[in-house]
C-alpha cells in the first residue's frame, strides 16, 4: 500500500510513496514539497521512532534517545511545526508504512 501526504491549502499538493516508505509533506513559504524515505531495517521500536523524528525535525538526536511526550505527540498525530530562525514557519506532515509493510508491530497506520 502507498503512503500519502498532503499539504493545506492554499498552495494544496502533496506525494505519493511506494509501500515501505515514509511520505513526508513541508509546506514552507507557500511551496508544498514533498519526498520519500525508506525507512531502515533491523531497528527496534525506539531506533525507528528517532529516525523518524530526526528525518522529521532534521535534528542530530541518538536512535536510543528517550522519546519525549511532545515528540510522541509528533509520531501519533503524524505533523510537525516548526519555526526557522527566520520566523518562517513551516509544517511538515508524515504517513509511516502499516504494520505489515514494515513486517513487525513496530508502527500501526498514521495518516498525516
Amino acid at each position: 500500500m502507498s503512503r500519502k501526504c498532503n499539504c493545506k491549502k492554499p498552495p494544496g499538493g502533496g506525494t505519493e510513496c511506494p509501500s515501505g516508505s515514509m511520505a513526508v509533506c513541508r509546506l514552507e513559504n507557500g511551496e508544498c514539497q514533498g519526498s520519500c524515505s525508506t525507512l531502515p531495517s533491523g531497528l527496534n521500536k525506539l531506533e525507528l521512532d528517532n529516525w523518524v523524528l530526526r528525518t522529521i525535525k532534521n535534528d542530530i538526536r541518538s536512535l536510543n534517545q528517550t522519546i519525549s511526550d511532545e515528540d510522541q505527540e509528533i509520531l501519533i498525530n503524524g505533523k510537525f511545526n516548526m519555526v526557522n530562525p527566520d520566523g518562517t514557519r513551516i509544517i511538515i506532515t508524515f504517513s509511516l508504512p502499516t504494520t505489515d509493510e514494515i513486517g513487525s508491530d513496530q508502527y500501526s497506520e498514521v495518516e498525516a
